[in-house]
């Protein structure tokens, strides 16, 4: 049966999101008490069709070992040299972590291409679904690697079985699709079906009227093309709470919303589409680093009196602030209290409503001059609200010039950061 309560990422009610290669699945607890033995072949079924995958990647394995058996014992009895002990494959055949053995009914696939040590599929499986709850990727798969020092297993890091076992994995959502229903549209709601679902790229998923978990939302962005329509709104997440709820429900409990990796194409697809503030949220924070998740920040329906702790934002690369550079009007991100923006991001605060802020500190800096040759170019200054302390760093230090305060300016510190010679060049007009 599926292991739900390890494989989900978010739940509603007995109802379980699990995270598909291609797609998100949306199960039951209740659909597997009352198809238990449809659920069970499903499983059943899609796990013969991996194990027939990795079955002939394991039998062209051993075949090429045998060749190189053969071809050895030839090459010894050309220069005169016999009885020497041919290689026994299956002496090795044990799961290198449950000690699973063929003699009781376990599959065992090789970690590498010499069949030096073997691993059964549950180990396999818990290896691959590990990634999920471990931080740091690398240390995901270092248990199922060949440990044999030879230059075939690459030196101690030979990930041959965990490689071909998540190709064969693949098999998963191609069957799932033959298996479950795979709509078109879907319309998300509190009551979720009473069967399974699986949401894939293909299925335009409809938000509207309710709010839910930023996490479930990610996923959704990631996995589906995602329709937003009116009063919808996400919120913190949390395990052991429900991830749909009736909108406006938890519009006073401010979250975070914090990403350091990239975002699919599909994402930004669906990033794209939406409406100018059509997706409210209360956020304590935003802590978006090199991806393109910054681009959302302009469909977000923020309350110009929330007030925002902290807001950093970094982009070393142009098109994670895309969406934004094509802002015509500012938009709002509430009252924020501190601020840093570094590089290419340096171009965000122009298109902010900064206006009315109270801002405690504000650091932007800029490691290259394209970073900031667009705020550099514009003709119109742009304006920010009351700061106490300012860092500008590197070529950041050229944003001052078009920048205008409201009354009061800047009543505390300015700081400059490795900028003079590039301040003071900018000045007698030099690069």
């Amino acid at each position: 049966m599926f292991d739900l309560e390890y494989k989900s990422f978010a739940k509603h009610g007995d109802s379980f999101f699990l995270e598909e290669t291609g797609g998100v699945l949306i199960v039951s607890e209740a659909v597997l008490e009352s198809e238990h033995e449809d659920i069970q072949e499903k499983r059943e079924f899609l796990f013969s069709q991996r194990q027939k995958a990795l079955e002939e990647v394991k039998e062209r394995v051993l075949d090429g070992i045998r060749q190189k058996e053969l071809k050895r014992h030839k090459e010894l009895e050309e220069k005169g040299i016999f009885g020497t002990e041919k290689r026994d494959l299956s002496a090795a055949e044990i799961c290198m972590v449950c000690l699973g053995e063929p003699a009781g009914g376990v599959f065992l696939f090789p970690l590498c291409e010499e069949a030096h040590h073997y691993a059964c599929l549950e180990c396999l499986d818990k290896e691959v679904n590990r990634e999920r709850h471990v931080d740091d990727r690398a240390e995901c798969g270092k248990t199922l690697v060949c440990p044999i020092l030879t230059s075939t297993c690459k030196a101690n890091g030979d990930t041959f079985g965990m490689d071909e076992y998540m190709k064969a994995s693949g098999l998963i959502l191609s069957a799932l699709l033959t298996q479950l229903q795979a709509p078109d549209s879907f319309l998300l709601t509190q009551n979720l079906p009473n069967e399974a679902v699986l949401l894939t790229s293909k299925t335009t998923v409809t938000l509207s009227n309710i709010e839910i978990s930023v996490k479930l939302f990610l996923v959704l962005l990631e996995k589906t093309r995602i329709t937003v329509g009116g009063s919808f709104s996400i919120t913190g997440h949390n395990d052991n709470e429900d991830c749909i709820r009736e909108h406006g429900m938890a519009r006073n409990s401010p979250f975070c919303l914090e990403r350091n990796v990239a975002v699919s194409p599909l994402a930004l697809e669906n990033i794209e589409r939406m409406a100018p503030n059509s997706v409210g949220c209360s956020l304590r924070r935003f802590d978006l680093r090199d991806t393109g998740l910054i681009n959302i920040l302009p469909k977000l329906r923020i309350h110009e009196d929330s007030e925002v702790e902290w807001l950093c934002l970094t982009a070393t690369r142009r098109e994670y602030i895309t969406e934004i550079l094509k802002q015509e009007k500012p938009f709002c991100v509430g009252r924020v209290k501190k601020m840093w923006l570094g590089d290419y991001a340096v171009g965000v605060i122009t298109k902010m409503s900064l206006e009315d802020c109270d801002i405690e500190w504000l650091g932007l800096t800029a490691s290259e001059e394209a970073h900031v040759a667009e705020v550099v170019a514009q003709e119109k200054p742009f304006f920010v609200g009351r700061v106490k302390s300012m860092l500008f760093r590197d070529y950041a230090a050229r944003v001052i010039t078009k920048m205008k305060h409201t009354r009061n300016q800047c009543n505390g510190e300015i700081r400059f950061e490795r900028t003079r010679e590039i301040f003071f060049r900018n000045t007698r007009g030099e690069r």
